[in-house]
């Protein structure tokens, strides 16, 4: 009896290494098995998912919406939705169409490269004015640019009276007529304009514009008793504006050129034509026969 006692005691760890052993064994195999089934989880989640964005957003609508950012000029936008739409629904017939579309936008980048390149090469005299230029919902349509040592502004026709400053001596005013118009019911400040002198293939700034309003409809309005409605977006749809910009009498002899930022952001002190033409819309080149 002593002698089967000291082979079990002898044989007891072996025994159980094994049945830990094992233990181990089948807990890994239940590990497996558990994440295989929080793959597959995963996996119908994901395919929820791309269900409800599927129904939500039907192929359609994603390539209708190509359509309009094409038209509005917004080609980054338009090959972010064309990507989705390929690959969300890649079987659909929208997604064959699209196809045309992405060819469509090449060419026209193809197209707006070759003008870079060309406007590049022959420097600013090929740059075009825009009399009308828009930011955003913001359209600005710009007249009567002129230069003059006295900037009037805030005509009231019930009493026959202007406002008027006059420039320092040596200095001049680069004067700007401007309507603004947007659909939206918000107040909207006027953008920043800038004015640039020319020099070779860069251009360095010389002021910015300061804007007033070009008339008031009565005295009281004026004075700030009571608003004026032709300059209340949620009444009217456009506002007369007066722009002016003090530069010295030496720059104005020199070839000039007006700008604004796209979405109106601030400009540097000193731009190239690489910068105007991927950052700036060009409103105004003033003095062109001199360049």
């Amino acid at each position: 009896m002593n002698h089967i006692i000291k082979i079990l005691i002898a044989i007891a760890p072996t025994l159980l290494f094994c049945n830990c052993n094992g233990g181990k064994i089948k807990l890994d195999s239940e590990c497996d098995s558990l994440m295989n089934v929080i793959k597959d989880k995963d996996k119908y989640i994901k395919e929820l998912k791309d269900s409800i964005l599927i129904f939500s957003y039907p192929a359609d609508q994603r390539y209708n919406s190509i359509l309009k950012l094409i038209e509005s000029n917004d080609l980054g936008k338009a090959k972010q939705e064309i990507s989705a739409l390929k690959r969300i629904l890649p079987k659909s017939n929208e997604a064959l169409l699209a196809d045309v579309q992405q060819n469509k936008i090449n060419k026209i980048e193809e197209a707006k490269r070759i003008e870079e390149e060309r406007i590049k090469a022959q420097g600013f005299k090929v740059i075009k004015d825009h009399s009308v230029i828009s930011l955003g919902h913001l359209k600005c349509t710009f007249s009567s640019f002129s230069y003059g040592r006295t900037f009037t502004f805030g005509s009231c026709d019930e009493v026959n009276e202007y406002s008027y400053e006059t420039a320092d001596k040596d200095c001049t005013y680069i004067l700007v007529s401007m309507s603004m118009s947007t659909k939206s019911k918000d107040y909207v400040s006027v953008p920043s304009f800038y004015v640039y002198r020319i020099s070779g293939n860069k251009a360095t700034q010389c002021n910015f514009f300061r804007d007033e309003y070009a008339n008031w409809t009565s005295y009281g309005a004026k004075i700030g008793n009571y608003s004026d409605d032709n300059h209340d977006f949620s009444k009217v749809n456009s506002v007369r504006y007066k722009l002016a910009s003090e530069i010295s009498l030496k720059d104005s002899k020199l070839p000039l050129i007006i700008l604004v930022g796209n979405n109106n952001k601030s400009l540097p002190e000193e731009v190239t034509i690489d910068y105007i033409l991927k950052n700036c819309q060009v409103i105004k080149l003033l003095n062109r026969e001199k360049l």
